[in-house]
């Protein structure tokens, strides 16, 4: 089955990208690619972040970010929790630095 879904996706690249795309051994391997290596191979068209596309691509200029935010009590006990972890080894006896 997972022999077939990859197939039939390769199949999809292929008739998506067309002559865009450079096939070599690694392209459908199941590799990961950075952003300038998909580039290179046409698996894109090119290197945007996600307001970049929205704006100049799909021209929508208002994007709500779901990003979730810490709330302000997340954030001390976070700071609480590490300025702690920073001075534990020293309150142990234990220098710096040293595994």
């Amino acid at each position: 089955m997972l022999d077939l879904i990859h197939q039939q996706f390769i199949k999809r690249v292929k008739e998506g990208r067309g002559s865009r795309l450079h096939i070599d051994d690694d392209t459908f391997s199941g590799l990961f690619w950075t952003g300038e290596q998909a580039l290179t191979m046409g698996l894109i068209d090119g290197l945007a972040s996600s307001g970049d596309l929205a704006r100049n691509k799909i021209k929508i200029n208002e994007l709500i970010d779901y990003t979730r935010k810490q709330n302000l009590f997340d954030r001390v006990t976070k700071s609480l929790g590490t300025a702690m972890a920073d001075e534990l080894p020293l309150s142990l006896g234990i220098k710096p630095g040293l595994r």
